[in-house]
């Protein structure tokens, strides 16, 4: 059973165990330090089995890893990874006494896979032979993947070269990504936190000795990895040497096991890049605009030496058998006779209490899914425990599915020392129908989805009529609470309040590094939940309110209470509206109609607000003032669109990324929704990639054919500017 939510699981558990060690053997396996796996092919059970692991969609088709398939048949920019499932040492701390001061010992290994990239390239436009490469990885993570194109799925954007990654890579690069030194859309490079190769090798030139003419120009544009058959890579680390060597088998037109390349890096010492555990797999990306490429791996094994054996810890894998005890035959029979009748007795009464404290209805098939899956479930006194009983000295806000408390939950290791943990439940109003959605929507949607800039899911729990969430808690609060610092705002009852939290830093004026690292931070979340991850999510109600700051000013954006999958090839026609007044897109309040471009518009309205320091919509203000876009086309068509930047500023701000996040903020809230950029190009254009396009000289206007008239504003205006819509019951 994978969790435990009361007492009487345990006496469950300790009763069955008793009765177990009277009728069978126990087995125990002891794991070593060095590991060692092979996989000839793989078999069609590996991620449900537990074997590996996966980031996003990888699958095993025919024996072989298939990295994003829906990806590359939708022509969509994502990247996935599969990792071996248990974690492999790397380096043994332990021994630095017996070696030296401050010394490790650092494992040696070897890996060999066989892969296959085909190009998908539907357009013959220069540049467009398939994109973006495939990455052998020791990572320290299995929850996350890297950013998609150029990224690889190594590294996030904003991340390279940071010694705190502790990411080893070899990467079979097939775009060339100019701002990490690529010489060409074919090579394969060794990366040490940092897609900026240590070393690379160049394969353009390499030619297919089975072409009849090596030199002609379809043999300069092709590309060896990206052949459609089999190459086989080999690495090797030898960690006395501080010595990688990378060499590649095989190909079109030669032998399996005849070398075309190979590498040797010199003085590398991957002490301070490994952690003593690490994941090993692979990471792959696909492209874009016609531009992609499949990848798969058909073999892999895997091998690290080195490492010290101890008494506690062997690589001898022995089965150890204990012998029942010999007790007479009438009395072994009575009592597992009595065992017997107790577990079968403690089974349907458990079976019965889960099923009475189950009040989804007919959503009670992924109710029992969610049981025996991740994320953790919390029994309701130990959320009571942590939040005071939901004392309002520690709730942190409200919104109009609930509350969010502060908790504090404390280690439940009695072998170690006390630890604390801080975290924030969110307690979903009571007796709502539309609650008890939004509950499986929020659990069915984050427990699958992980990226750094996405609030994680830590647990959930549906006891006495209560539907509770538990999220990572963020010691920075949300980012409208800092936006508003320093200047009055009122809310109405249905919008999100904060009270007052000791526990986190007091308001402050969000410098302007901050803020355009807060916005890239959202852009990188919202172009994975659109277009990396394997279904399309819309979030619905982006706003400051659900973006939450960690200790770092990292941005988190969160409540996918409103978030509805859909297939990346289909629209979302909604049967309610729900979001929030200024954030929400023209079409959708006209229409009901949720699609990329309606969370692109609440993206662009957050980012204006970032940049000009007040809300979109503000009826406090002069009737000309109100709608902050008003103001924004007016002051663009003047001429004097930095004059809009937030006074609290002073003017300390980077000219050249303010007037980009302006122009993408209008960008993104055109009224014309095929006009607007999608998440993945309004991230490029503000990490520097592409330029920004040019605003129309002058404020376009709605083209959809039914006008939204004024007076279907008028109501909603003259209350709160925040004000949430929610659907009636």
């Amino acid at each position: 059973m994978a969790y435990a939510d009361s007492q009487l699981h345990g006496w469950y558990y300790n009763c069955f165990l008793f009765w177990y060690q009277l009728h069978v053997v126990v087995v125990v396996v002891v794991v070593g330090q060095n590991t060692n796996f092979s996989f000839p092919e793989f078999p069609a059970d590996a991620f449900t089995s537990g074997t590996l692991t996966s980031v996003n969609e990888v699958i095993v088709k025919d024996g072989a890893l298939s990295f994003s398939p829906s990806a590359v048949a939708n022509d969509s920019l994502t990247a996935a990874r599969a990792l071996y499932s248990r974690q492999v040492q790397f380096r043994d701390s332990s021994s630095s006494d017996d070696v030296g001061a401050g010394a490790v010992v650092v494992a040696s290994f070897s890996t060999n896979f066989t892969f296959i990239i085909e190009k998908k390239a539907r357009y013959s436009y220069p540049g467009c032979h398939g994109a973006d490469g495939l990455v052998f990885v020791i990572v320290p993570d299995d929850k996350l993947v890297g950013d998609s194109g150029g990224h690889l799925g190594v590294l996030y954007s904003g991340h390279n070269n940071e010694s705190s990654s502790h990411v080893f890579a070899v990467e079979i690069d097939t775009y060339r990504n100019y701002q990490y030194g690529d010489p060409s859309d074919c090579h394969v490079g060794v990366d040490v936190n940092c897609l900026n190769s240590t070393q690379l090798v160049d394969l353009k030139l390499q030619a297919d000795p089975s072409s009849s003419s090596s030199s002609s120009s379809s043999s300069r544009e092709s590309c060896i990895l990206k052949s459609n058959t089999s190459i086989t890579v080999s690495i090797d680390y030898d960690s006395q040497l501080k010595r990688v060597q990378v060499s590649l088998k095989g190909g079109p037109g030669r032998a399996p096991d005849e070398e075309f390349a190979n590498m040797t890096v010199q003085e590398l010492d991957l002490s301070s890049v490994f952690k003593d555990r690490m994941y090993v797999g692979f990471s792959a990306s696909t492209g874009q605009f016609g531009c992609v490429e499949s990848h798969t791996v058909t073999s892999w094994n895997f091998s690290s030496t080195g490492l010290p054996a101890s008494a506690a810890d062997s690589n001898l894998a022995a089965p150890i058998f204990n012998k029942a005890p010999e007790v007479p035959i009438f009395t072994f029979a009575v009592v597992a006779g009595l065992g017997s009748l107790l577990v079968i007795f403690l089974f349907v009464f458990d079976n019965l209490r889960r099923r009475k404290n189950n009040e989804f209805g007919a959503d009670s098939v992924l109710y029992d899914q969610l049981l025996d899956g991740q994320p953790r479930r919390f029994t309701f006194k130990e959320l009571s425990i942590a939040t005071k009983g939901f004392n309002p000295s520690e709730l942190l806000g409200q919104g109009g599915f609930g509350s969010v408390y502060r908790g504090k939950l404390q280690s439940s290791d009695s072998s170690s020392s006390s630890q604390t943990t801080w975290v924030a439940v969110k307690q979903l109003a009571q007796g709502s129908h539309q609650g008890q959605r939004e509950f499986l929507a929020e659990l069915t949607t984050i427990s699958k989805i992980r990226h750094k800039n996405l609030v994680q899911l830590q647990g959930w729990c549906h006891e006495r009529g209560q539907l509770l969430l538990v999220y990572d808690y963020m010691s920075n609060g949300s980012l409208d609470r800092l936006l508003d610092s320093g200047c009055s705002s009122s809310s109405s009852s249905s919008s999100t309040t904060r009270s007052s939290d000791p526990h986190e830093q007091q308001p402050q004026v969000l410098s302007w590094d901050r803020r355009f690292h807060i916005v890239t931070g959202i852009v990188a979340a919202l172009s994975y939940l659109h277009n990396e991850w394997q279904q399309c999510v819309l979030h619905r109600d982006v706003k400051p309110s659900n973006v939450m700051l960690d200790e770092n000013f990292n941005a988190h954006l969160g409540d996918f209470g409103l978030a509805r999958l859909i297939d990346h090839n289909k629209m979302a026609w909604t049967t309610m509206v729900a979001g929030t007044i200024g954030y929400m897109s023209p079409e959708f309040v006209h229409r009901g109609r949720a699609t990329k471009q309606s969370d692109v518009y609440s993206f662009g309205a957050l980012a204006l607000e970032v940049a000009c320091g007040r809300r979109p919509v503000d009826s406090s203000l002069a009737e000309t003032e109100v709608v902050l876009l008003d103001c924004l086309w007016r002051a663009h068509e003047r001429g004097e669109l930095l004059c809009m930047m937030d006074p609290k500023l002073d003017g300390e701000f980077d000219v050249a990324q303010a007037t980009c996040l302006l122009h993408v903020g209008l960008l993104c809230c055109h009224p014309d929704p095929d006009a607007r950029p999608s998440m993945v190009l309004a991230r490029q254009i503000l990490s520097g990639d592409l330029p920004s396009p040019p605003l129309p000289a002058k404020r376009p206007h709605m083209i959809f054919d039914t006008m939204i008239q004024a007076s279907e504003f008028t109501p909603l205006l003259s209350g709160s500017s925040s004000q949430t819509l929610n659907p009636k019951p």
